[in-house]
């Protein structure tokens, strides 16, 4: 008799979860947030890795000396915080570079985010925000600027200046021109008699 409980009670919490994993399922397919797509993975540098590898040189940054000179230097008598932008005590604050370090591909990066801590500078949330931004956007516009092909030539050549003296030139010149080179470009043609024989 025992056996026969126990087993009625094994099955039927069985089915219980049986239930909840079929509810679950169909609670999750009926979500109205959109799944945020993965990046694909490619065979070689992909944004994956890059962003693996960013995330790896600035955990190795924040482990460094400079970093740590920064936050050392942040902190008051009583060691609490203190901005270097706005001076006010915070809870937390933020290394930051006085000189942007741009994007990661960028030649250089390594070096511009490796800077001495005087290059360095610790800002609470409300200064370092704003400062973020405004780097980022003008990294990107750089970044914009550089994938835009110029419109005339390389990069740098100013554009072509039309020629005014041609301008000036009348029509009947131009043709007379054109015919002269056309006349020079042609080879000559031999004349003989037996050609007509």
């Amino acid at each position: 008799m025992a056996k026969k409980k126990v087993k009625a009670m094994i099955s039927e919490a069985s089915s219980k979860k049986k239930k909840a994993v079929a509810t679950k399922k169909t609670t999750s397919a009926t979500s109205s947030k959109p799944k945020r797509e993965k990046a694909k993975a490619i065979d070689g540098l992909g944004s994956v890795e890059l962003m693996k590898l960013r995330n790896a040189m600035r955990q190795v940054w924040q482990r460094s000396k400079q970093w740590k000179l920064v936050k050392a230097r942040c902190k008051d008598s009583e060691g609490y915080d203190v901005c270097e932008g706005c001076d006010t005590r915070v809870p937390k604050i933020f290394v930051d570079h006085i000189v942007p370090i741009g994007d990661m591909l960028d030649p250089g990066f390594i070096e511009r985010l490796m800077v001495p801590s005087s290059e360095l500078k610790g800002l609470c949330n409300e200064c370092h925000k704003p400062k973020t931004k405004k780097d980022n956007a003008e990294t990107k516009a750089k970044k914009k600027e550089k994938l835009t092909p110029p419109k005339h030539g390389y990069q740098g050549e100013p554009e072509p200046q039309i020629d005014l003296d041609i301008l000036e030139m009348d029509i009947y010149t131009h043709e007379k021109i054109a015919l002269q080179e056309k006349r020079n470009s042609e080879p000559e043609a031999e004349f003989s008699l037996d050609s007509f024989i």
